[in-house]
């Protein structure tokens, strides 16, 4: 016992120097701020569950290049731009989330949404149970590419996993994070 403990200290300690020495855990990188978008949206009722249902939003400020200028920083210090959270709420209370199956938001450049996507948030799995809330899983996307324009735009789509019988009002709400 006493040599298999002698044996692991060791190990532990080049472990523990190693992650030190290693890029894990960069202490260069400062979280600057966070902007918020949010928005009111209305799921008609009668959805056919085969088919995604899409909400663009479309030519949106980036709030981000604006903060910048407001700051004085340049686009060029910041590495990161991630999101840091993204939320569904139901406001009407009718419905709940149980008739989803999937939920991913994409940002990209531009109008086109087929152009170049970059997702940054979706769901792992939505369990069949009353939810008013739905917290969906920041991606670990690098946004910053759409962030730099002055405008981009953003779609949420949402995979019914039935057919929807009340129409639900949700507000969909993203933030995302930038890193210097």
């Amino acid at each position: 016992m006493r040599k298999t403990f002698y044996l692991l200290v060791p190990a532990l300690l080049l472990m523990a120097s190693a992650m030190q020495l290693s890029s894990c855990g960069d202490k260069d990188e400062e979280f600057l701020f966070e902007v918020n978008y949010a928005y009111n949206i209305d799921v008609p009722r009668g959805q056919n569950p085969s088919l995604s249902i899409v909400f663009p939003f479309t030519n949106l400020e980036s709030d981000v290049a604006l903060e910048l200028d407001r700051r004085g920083i340049s686009m060029d210090d910041v590495t990161t731009i991630n999101t840091t959270r993204a939320r569904l709420d139901l406001i009407d209370f009718n419905s709940d989330f149980s008739n989803f199956e999937e939920v991913v938001v994409n940002t990209y450049l531009g109008i086109d949404p087929t152009a170049n996507p970059f997702e940054a948030a979706y769901t792992i799995e939505i369990r069949e149970r009353y939810q008013d809330q739905l917290d969906l899983v920041p991606s670990l996307t690098n946004l910053k590419e759409v962030m730099v324009s002055d405008r981009f735009s953003m779609e949420l789509q949402l995979r019914p996993r039935r057919v929807i019988l009340e129409s639900m009002e949700v507000r969909f709400s993203i933030s995302f994070g930038v890193i210097l």
